[in-house]
């Protein structure tokens, strides 16, 4: 069975640095397609509305070659919104698997500090309000979409190291840490309330 990899959280939580420091430690497989709209706005040249739109065009040409092949590869995402998901489950129903590597830090102030480094650095900007409202949408739609992953890899990138601080498997979370982040807290609410019920 194929299987699409989303490396998803919100604007600023590092997904791209964390992408191909993973790529050296092997994390992530080398050979694995990378569909990444900003990876290509930047090949096209500036961050212009002309050359992200035409990113985005490239991006969706890409994603429907693989998914006609049933090719695995490897998207970026917010996984902010409804329609993230929507389409989650339309490549679920279309035979493939899905694994989450997705990253988050505990102080939103972390994700838009690095945007603004970003910017500093010739990158994009995300306007603060679009900033706060990605991260809060992010954890709040993750928290009741965990069953559509097969695996889930929770990353938390607070600071200048990511680390991996918790996984689901086959239905079963695994928690690394005795005091996990806030977020992860967040996150794994509903789960955590459900299993007490079934162990009841």
């Amino acid at each position: 069975m194929p299987t699409l990899y989303i490396l998803a959280g919100p604007n600023g939580a590092g997904k791209t640095t964390y992408y191909y420091t993973a790529l050296e430690k092997k994390f992530i497989e080398q050979h694995l397609p990378f569909i990444n709209v900003d990876v290509f706005t930047k090949e096209l040249g500036d961050y212009t509305a002309e050359n992200f739109a035409k990113a985005e065009m490239i991006y969706r040409e890409k994603v429907a070659e693989l998914l006609k092949d049933k090719t695995d590869f490897m998207i970026e995402s917010n996984l902010a919104r409804d329609s993230d998901y929507e389409w989650i489950e339309k490549v679920q129903k279309y035979g493939y698997d899905i694994v989450l590597y997705f990253l988050c830090t505990d102080d939103i102030n972390v994700n838009i500090n690095r945007i603004h480094r970003r910017v500093k650095e010739g990158g994009h900007d995300v306007p603060v309000g679009i900033i706060m409202h990605r991260y809060k949408a992010a954890l709040s739609y993750l928290k009741t979409k965990l069953h559509l992953f097969k695996e889930i890899y929770f990353i938390d990138n607070s600071s200048d190291e990511a680390m991996e601080v918790g996984y689901k498997k086959n239905n079963n979370i695994i928690e690394l840490l005795p005091a996990p982040p806030k977020w992860l807290d967040d996150v794994l609410s509903i789960e955590r309330r459900l299993q007490r019920k079934k162990n009841n």
